[in-house]
C-alpha cells in the first residue's frame, strides 16, 4: 500500500527550505509530509528533500535557478529546516534550522 504523504520520523526526517523575506520555498520535488497526532492531523507541508546533502545541493541549485530572490531581498537569508515528527511542549511541530546561507554569500554562486 503506497501513502500519498511522508510522515517525518527520527528514522525517516524531511528538510524544509524558507527565506525569511518570503517564506517556504516549495518545488514539489517530493510527496508531502504529514504529522498526526490521536486528534487528526497537525500539520503538512512540501518536503523540500529526504536528506541533508540533498537539501543543501537543491537550496544552492534553487537560488542559482532563482536569482531573483538574490537581487530583491539582497539582506534575505536562506535556510534549511529538519522535521523528525517531535513536538515541542506546546503540541507544536518542533523545527530545528540546520543550514543557513545568506544573500550576500549566495551571491557568490550566481
Amino acid at each position: 500500500m503506497t501513502t500519498n504523504v511522508i510522515t517525518p520520523t527520527k528514522e525517516t526526517r524531511v528538510f524544509i527550505a524558507y527565506c525569511d523575506h518570503f517564506g517556504y520555498i516549495n518545488t514539489e520535488y517530493y510527496k508531502d509530509w504529514e504529522i498526526r497526532n490521536g486528534e487528526g492531523i497537525i500539520c503538512t507541508g512540501g518536503t523540500f528533500a529526504i536528506s541533508f546533502a540533498n537539501a543543501v545541493e537543491r537550496l544552492h541549485e534553487w537560488i542559482c535557478e532563482n536569482n531573483w530572490a538574490v537581487q530583491e531581498y539582497p539582506k534575505a537569508v536562506f535556510g534549511i529546516e529538519v522535521i523528525d515528527g517531535t513536538l515541542d511542549r506546546r503540541g507544536e511541530i518542533r523545527r530545528v534550522e540546520v543550514y543557513r546561507i545568506s544573500a550576500g554569500k549566495a551571491k557568490k554562486y550566481l
